[in-house]
């Protein structure tokens, strides 16, 4: 998904903006406490995952609203934090599922209280701030060019946060990579694209299993990556990185899409 990031980037801001770094907080929902497939937060991330390709298959919203509306019931039930974050990142594919049918208010709304749920969150761990940081860049296509540049800079000091919480969190790579590549290069932009992106794909690749955690970022940096190489017309760079994402994903449908168009 390609974020319309055109801005530039108050680097001072990042550097100069001194926030203490939080304890490593753990999520309050355990594994022994949900340690049931019918649990809601058994398999979440497939789950909403199934939901958005549902709602899109059906032009119909109800059905990752449905999920929504469950994850909401469940943290009113429980008061833990890992029921936010998995609503928030549902409520990151409702804004997708917009986005496609240029409903740029509905997306913009949607993503704006997926943030806003993360942001209540008095206990953050570092895959909150990871996703606090992809959301707020996410969000950056949807505000006025002047938001842009400060709301760049949340998002890259958030992701650093969640890597000064877990230096081995891919998806906190993920977002500073990503970041990186939607930054002009007359401000530094692309010179950490490759790094931050290698570093996510091979810390996710070490990750365990866990059906009620995060695991997303690995094929979001091979798709970023690719795209990378093919704007600095690294062709070799291209088939190679092709070639590495398909024997990770091979059933990946946006990655064999873009391996498609980018070979013709």
């Amino acid at each position: 998904m390609r974020f319309l990031i055109f801005l530039l980037v108050i680097f001072t801001f990042i550097s100069c903006t001194n926030e203490p770094i939080r304890a490593g907080n753990p999520y309050a929902t355990t594994v022994a406490e949900t340690n049931t497939n019918d649990s809601i937060l058994y398999g979440i991330e497939d789950r909403i995952m199934r939901k958005f390709v549902n709602s899109m298959a059906r032009n119909d919203i109800s059905p990752i609203d449905e999920l929504i509306g469950q994850l909401e019931q469940g943290y009113e039930q429980h008061q833990q934090n890992l029921f936010r974050y998995w609503q928030a990142y549902a409520l990151f594919h409702k804004g997708i599922y917009h986005v496609q049918y240029d409903e740029s208010r509905a997306a913009e709304k949607a993503t704006d209280k997926a943030i806003n749920l993360l942001q209540g969150l008095s206990e953050k761990t570092s895959e909150d701030f990871a996703l606090l940081a992809f959301l707020q860049g996410f969000s950056i296509q949807f505000k006025a060019g002047i938001k842009a540049p400060f709301i760049s800079a949340k998002s890259s000091k958030n992701a650093r946060i969640a890597l000064d919480m877990a230096p081995n969190n891919p998806r906190a790579y993920y977002v500073l990579g990503n970041n990186d590549y939607y930054t002009p290069t007359q401000f530094g932009g692309g010179e950490e694209v490759v790094t931050h992106l290698e570093q996510a794909i091979s810390l996710a690749r070490q990750q365990p299993n866990n059906p009620y955690l995060p695991s997303w970022g690995a094929e979001d940096a091979y798709e970023r990556l690719i795209r990378f190489y093919e704007r600095e017309d690294q062709q070799d760079k291209v088939q190679e990185t092709i070639d590495r994402a398909l024997q990770a994903f091979p059933d990946s449908y946006r990655l064999n899409e873009l391996a498609g168009a980018l070979s013709k």
